[in-house]
């Protein structure tokens, strides 16, 4: 059975910490990696203490470890690095980064972009002791991190579906998890509209989560799955329509 994550806010982390001891949580952590943020001792000291973080969503805004730009390409793989160091003093086993191909050029463009991201990744991999994770972000389908995986060749270097991401992109749902077939480790779950990234609450939009639930069953290779629909009363309401529905493992 997949491990339950959710994305706490640390202002507001006694309630976060006793709903996921109520209900058997983990956490994954996006905020520290918001551009701009100074993450303290304290509160990278008070998240390992928690023994809840099981995943760090990295460095996300503006990102791309591929770029043709070399200043950008090493401040970008400077900030991946720096997403991994904190990942391992949080004691997480997971670190997640978006896709950074542009979605709308093939080619030469995705050849080159799939090699110089699947070296750089192998390298992250080697050198930390945790899973890389690369999510579908602008992707219109599946054909770059398919191509990203087929190149990687490393156990450690895995798939992030961000199944709210998945419903405004030009693919079904179905083609998302039949391409990337033995490479999706990790799911994050909201809801939305098929327009816009709406972190909506699970069963507030048009995602149909008993289907996503089935093909995740069937893959068979789904570790964790965070919720990612913003503050407490989304993942109360999410939680209990999972609990509600029976979907990914929820009673």
């Amino acid at each position: 059975m997949s491990i339950l994550q959710i994305q706490p806010r640390f202002s507001e982390l006694e309630h976060w910490e006793a709903l996921a001891v109520q209900q058997g949580l983990y956490f994954e952590l996006l905020e520290l990696s918001a551009p701009n943020v100074m993450v303290s001792d304290d509160v990278i000291g008070t998240y390992s203490k928690s023994g809840l973080v099981r995943s760090l969503h990295g460095a996300f805004v503006d990102i791309n470890p591929a770029s043709g730009d070399t200043q950008l390409q090493a401040l970008s793989r400077r900030r991946c690095e720096e997403s991994c160091a904190l990942a391992e003093r949080l004691g997480a086993s997971n670190v997640v980064f978006h896709c950074s191909c542009f979605p709308f050029l093939r080619g030469s463009y995705l050849s080159q972009w799939a090699e110089r991201c699947a070296e750089f990744y192998r390298s992250l991999a080697a050198r930390y002791s945790l899973t890389v994770l690369i999510e579908n972000c602008m992707d219109v389908d599946p054909t770059p991190l398919k191509t990203l995986m087929e190149l990687v060749g490393s156990p450690k270097v895995a798939v992030c579906l961000d199944v709210g991401h998945a419903n405004y992109s030009r693919a079904p749902i179905e083609r998302w998890f039949e391409e990337l077939q033995g490479s999706i480790r990790h799911l994050h779950l909201s809801d939305n509209r098929g327009l816009f990234d709406d972190h909506l609450p699970l069963g507030s939009g048009s995602i149909d989560f008993r289907h996503v639930s089935s093909l995740c069953d069937q893959a068979g290779t789904v570790e964790h799955v965070t919720l990612e629909v913003g503050d407490l009363d989304g993942v109360r309401q999410s939680l209990a329509y999972l609990q509600k529905n029976h979907l990914f493992g929820q009673e």
